[in-house]
């Protein structure tokens, strides 16, 4: 996980939360309902915290899920089969998913912390289980407390 946050950042220094979770909408691998129970999620464990959710929070984590396309290229110099050519290149598409969680002091909208992971490799729809999102949110909460 690659993490930056302003020096003095300490979340014990805050009582109240929000959380917005983005997806680009235009980006149909990334299921609804994945998106939603990241939010319930980040809401859960944030007030396991002790803190409080709230409309007029003093910071605000803001969520974003997105998934770019990775091509990889392996090259096999001799196949074993008499049909196959012996110089085969092969092209694959990966996709693969990317959590960036961002916390921004909601008056200013100043970025007090934030940390980016490569979450996991995507088939045709980027749909989590609550076990996988549960671990997601706790690596992160585990940084930011660390941190």
């Amino acid at each position: 996980m690659n993490v930056e946050k302003i020096s003095f950042f300490d979340l014990s220094n805050y009582q109240t939360f929000g959380v917005k979770v983005f997806a680009p909408s235009d980006d149909v691998k990334v299921s609804p309902f994945t998106v939603q129970a990241f939010e319930k999620e980040f809401n859960e464990q944030m007030m396991n915290l002790g803190l409080k959710q709230s409309p007029e929070s003093q910071i605000t984590l803001k969520v974003s899920l997105s998934v770019e396309e990775d091509s990889k290229r392996s090259s096999f110099r001799y196949r074993n089969s008499y049909y196959s050519n012996y110089l085969y290149d092969d092209y694959d598409d990966v996709d693969r998913m990317f959590l960036r969680v961002s916390i921004f002091e909601t008056a200013t909208e100043d970025p007090l912390w934030t940390g980016v992971r490569q979450a996991k490799y995507v088939n045709d729809s980027l749909v989590l289980s609550s076990e996988e999102i549960s671990k997601y949110v706790n690596s992160f909460l585990n940084e930011i407390i660390s941190s």
